[in-house]
């Protein structure tokens, strides 16, 4: 399940000259970098950032610096360096009293523990920035504090309440007209009524948020929304359909350097291999993607499993116990760059 989380702090006010101007043009150019996926230049361009910003001894940019590199660790699935800036921009922003600083710094160390599966502190933190953002009456905040609960309600298996907070985003996204994060609650919302069987539902939102997507540009969110929509098709036994959206998702997953939204699509892949009766391959890229999420520590949420379930027994029935564990084995030391082409191989049969 691909959710947007990028949420950058605020920009606080320039500083004044021309290092500042050349500080926040390396800025701009970084973070421009990491929207194209770039990220050795994101890394030169936001340190080359940070390092003015100390030199001009502007704390609140600094922080927000700061929470540049975050993004970018977080985005190469580096949780233990994203944790640690974020949490040096979310002490820098409390000791100039930036509140809302300080939310969005909180809110992305909610997110860190929502991809490890530390629910509880994911929760506290999400919990937290959703009251500071009340607080300063910022709806775009208040909105996307609710939609990473949402997440966490999920995952826990909370449908009721991931509901409600979903809706609740989604109704203040639409009253601002935020066009850019409206589909992320979406898909969401879209995924929830997959993992509850209620596939017309899911096709519904997946297809919305796939076209809000695409509208957009924004290729994270197409490969999650096509994965997605494979899952309902896997469900409807249209395999064909599964299929079409697999490989668009696996040709521009490639192109990406996201490492979690890649495996998300071998699981689907995995999937689908079960159902086609294709056993070596399934057990190949569900033991990949078990090996790519452990060296990432991002286990696999606890209600998405049940998307699974069904396809784990139904490959132990088709291959024996030595010819599954042959399989999972060479599959868990596949590369993700092999395993990618494996789930590609097995969509084009």
């Amino acid at each position: 399940m691909e959710i947007a989380r990028t949420m950058q702090a605020d920009s606080p006010e320039s500083a004044k000259g021309l290092p500042a101007l050349c500080a926040q043009a390396a800025e701009a150019a970084g973070l421009l970098a990491l929207h194209q996926n770039d990220y050795p230049a994101t890394r030169r361009f936001l340190h080359e950032s940070l390092q003015a910003y100390y030199a001009l001894e502007d704390t609140a940019l600094v922080a927000s610096a700061l929470n540049n590199l975050g993004q970018l660790s977080w985005h190469m699935n580096d949780y233990h360096t994203a944790q640690a800036q974020f949490e040096a921009s979310r002490r820098l922003y409390q000791e100039i009293g930036d509140t809302q600083g300080t939310a969005w710094a909180i809110s992305n160390l909610g997110i860190i523990a929502y991809e490890q599966g530390q629910y509880m502190p994911a929760r506290a933190h999400l919990a937290e920035s959703l009251a500071l953002q009340r607080a300063l009456g910022n709806t775009r905040g208040v909105a996307s504090a609710l939609n990473n609960l949402g997440n966490v309600a999920h995952d826990l298996g909370e449908f009721a309440a991931a509901q409600a907070l979903y809706q609740e985003s989604l109704d203040l996204k639409r009253s601002l007209g935020n066009s850019l994060e409206i589909p992320s609650t979406l898909h969401n919302l879209g995924v929830m009524a997959l993992v509850q069987s209620d596939d017309p539902t899911a096709i519904r939102l997946l297809t919305e948020s796939l076209e809000l997507f695409r509208e957009l540009g924004n290729a994270h969110g197409i490969v999650a929304s096509l994965n997605g929509l494979a899952h309902a098709a896997c469900s409807q036994c249209d395999y064909r359909t599964a299929q079409a959206r697999l490989v668009e998702s696996i040709t521009i997953g490639q192109e990406l350097n996201t490492t979690l939204v890649m495996i998300e699509t071998i699981e689907v892949s995995a999937r689908l291999a079960v159902l086609q009766g294709a056993s070596d391959h399934a057990a190949h890229l569900f033991g990949a993607a078990d090996a790519q999420r452990r060296k990432i520590n991002s286990p696999l949420p606890m209600a998405d499993q049940a998307l699974y379930t069904a396809a784990h027994a139904a490959l132990r029935a088709q291959l024996d116990h030595t010819a599954f564990d042959a399989a999972w084995s060479a599959g868990q030391a596949m590369q993700l760059e092999q395993a990618l082409a494996c789930a590609a191989a097995a969509s084009a049969d």
